[in-house]
């Protein structure tokens, strides 16, 4: 047996309630009733009392159903969010009680109510949308289950509920077997069963035997969790499916970043975290325990640029969500179409997706018009159908996500500032590099560096350049390396990680980033951690980081006579170098810790769920 939580609600406030409430009580059923205090729809005779709306308080749920049952898109925004926290207020004067669920009158909402629901203080809104059984999906677009009132228009899914068995149609139909069906099947299956109506239609069809029926029936399981609906955002499974389009131990930020949220989510703040992302060419689909993160590694057909492409994610991708019943979704990009897929199949479930790029143009005229014409018109769509959209800087920020400031919050990389600490003294004479060799990453722009070297090692018969990486240009680096002069001078180690990593950083003097394009380059934060000034071109986000003659220097991009002048300055000045040594540090622990990452992302992923901070861990 699976989990099955029942919840009813019933809508409108009319005196009836005090009926149907009855019947929940004598079958210890919990309910919530969204009262509309002044509903228009109905005479003010058949309304609830203030004195009928607090006794029902002592025993259910009030939630509110804005003052007087307006349809929300017939009114402006300003009108319907009035209407809704006037109704909240009304209903906390009048029971005493914090009132968090809201129902959308008649079901009818348009995209921006759910943002004024939330903005207003609910934590939970129900629609009106029926046979949609499980606790997926904004918390703010609330399913339910099976309406106490028979609907042709839902003749299509009973049809498919029914098997598609044209004989079983008319004994669904009814409501009540329906409702006891689903809630026989939901038992096996799990999932949430809500029961919702109007205590005044049920009155006007004579449906109070068949009500009682359907309440005895789900009553009194051992096995099912009974709640209001206000109780749902806490009862919301924890399932985070994080799709990133490549997942260590490949290298780059965006990896490290993936790994370090994925696994703090899952350590720190109880998320259960499976990770889907890129792997092989070919058809075999891998699963692995990396370092304590359950990663799905998915087969690529081919690549367009650096770009791994495969038709059958979209399958792939929404069968995993099923299976693994995940509740929320938060997609790594740029590299168009993994992360994007996810998001856009996700369908109901709340999503976060997370840029790390200003833009991915490699002044490469065979793909930079696609990748304009994704950054243009498809990457809108798919940030629009985002719940929540995640900036790693300020410049992706600007650049990608100004029309969704409502919903954006920047939260920048980090870095482990246990793991990467000082050495005792910065070292003498060592010039460092990390990153990726990759043909795809000439922006990193190791070659001006090099350039850069062989003008200090002219000056500096002691010093050596450490370069750390790997990738498919790397044997042209070493190339240019060999046309210089410069093998006994220059060291290349290879990708490093963990401890090797960290004895990489903590042998160096000064950590150079010569970047044409970059974002936010984690490899800052790991050196700035280690106690060391970093000599960094000022593209991107790295103003960000950097404080000019504070921790190290900003640069112009392709300048090697730049980089050859501040990195010569910093070697022949030990002292300057080491008081911006301790400057990076403090900066590292103050401003870029991965805990405070880490904690905003789960404030992000709790908010667009709704469940409440003390239900976090």
């Amino acid at each position: 047996m699976k989990r099955l939580i029942v919840t009813t609600s019933w809508d409108d406030g009319h005196k009836l309630d005090v009926r149907l409430a009855a019947l929940l009580r004598k079958y210890n059923l919990p309910g919530t009733f969204y009262v509309s205090p002044f509903d228009r729809e109905f005479p003010k005779k058949d309304l609830l009392t203030d004195a009928e709306v607090r006794a029902l308080s002592k025993e259910f749920e009030i939630g509110a159903h804005t003052m007087t049952h307006p349809r929300l898109p017939d009114i402006s925004d300003d009108e319907a969010r009035r209407e809704m926290r006037e109704s909240k207020e009304y209903l906390e004067g009048v029971t005493g009680k914090p009132i968090v669920s809201f129902c959308y009158p008649g079901g009818e909402y348009n995209r921006q109510h759910p943002g004024l629901a939330e903005e207003v203080g609910f934590s939970y809104a129900r629609t009106v949308k029926r046979h949609i059984n499980d606790l997926h999906g904004s918390v703010f677009e609330a399913h339910t289950s099976v309406n106490a009132y028979n609907h042709y228009q839902d003749l299509p899914k009973i049809f498919k509920f029914a098997g598609y068995n044209p004989s079983k149609v008319p004994h669904y139909f009814k409501w009540e077997n329906l409702a006891k069906a689903m809630f026989d099947k939901l038992r096996r299956e799990g999932g949430i069963f809500h029961l919702w109506g109007h205590s005044w239609e049920i009155d006007q069809h004579g449906d109070w035997d068949k009500l009682e029926e359907v309440l005895r029936y789900i009553s009194g399981h051992s096995d099912v969790i009974y709640a209001t609906n206000g109780e749902l955002p806490v009862l919301q499974p924890k399932n985070l499916l994080m799709v990133a389009p490549y997942f260590p131990p490949h290298l780059g930020g965006q990896e490290q970043y993936a790994y370090n949220i994925a696994k703090r989510l899952q350590d720190n703040y109880g998320w259960d975290v499976k990770v889907a992302t890129t792997g092989e060419r070919g058809i075999s689909r891998t699963h692995e325990l990396y370092k304590g993160v359950h990663v799905y590694r998915l087969p690529y057909w081919f690549k367009l640029s650096n770009t791994p492409i495969n038709p059958l994610w979209p399958l792939t991708l929404r069968r995993f969500i099923a299976k693994h019943n995940i509740a929320a979704i938060n997609a790594h990009a740029p590299v168009p179409g993994f992360g994007d897929i996810a998001v856009m199949v996700g369908k109901h479930i709340p999503s976060a997706i997370t840029y790390h790029m200003a833009s991915m143009k490699k002044n490469d005229k065979r793909f930079d018009w696609l990748i304009a014409l994704y950054e243009t018109r498809f990457l809108p769509a798919v940030l629009r159908r985002a719940t929540a959209t995640i900036a790693t800087s300020r410049v992706v920020k600007d650049m990608h996500m100004e029309t969704h400031a409502i919903k954006t919050r920047t939260i920048t990389p980090g870095t482990d500032t246990t793991f990467f600490t000082p050495a005792k003294t910065l070292a003498k004479d060592t010039v460092l590099f990390v990153g990726s060799m990759n043909k795809s990453d000439k922006h990193k722009g190791l070659a001006y560096l090099i350039d850069a070297f062989a003008s200090i090692a002219a000056d500096r018969p002691g010093v050596k350049l450490v370069l750390v990486g790997d990738g498919t240009a790397r044997s042209d680096f070493e190339r240019q390396v060999e046309d210089l002069g410069l093998q006994d001078r220059v060291t290349f180690l290879g990708a490093l990680f963990g401890e090797d990593l960290r004895r990489a950083y903590q042998g160096a003097t000064v950590l150079v980033l010569p970047s044409l394009n970059e974002n936010f380059a984690l490899v800052t934060l790991e050196a700035m951690a280690c106690g060391l000034p970093v000599v960094g071109t000022n593209v991107g986000a790295i103003s960000d980081i950097i404080d000019d003659a504070e921790t190290g220097y900003l640069i112009p991009p392709a300048d090697s006579q730049a980089i050859a002048e501040k990195v010569s300055y910093l070697l022949s000045h030990p002292t300057k170098a080491a008081a911006m040594g301790r400057q990076s540090r403090k900066k590292a622990e103050t401003t870029f810790s991965w805990d405070h990452k880490v904690r905003d992302t789960d404030t992000i992923l709790r908010r667009i769920m709704g469940i409440p901070a003390e239900a976090s861990k």
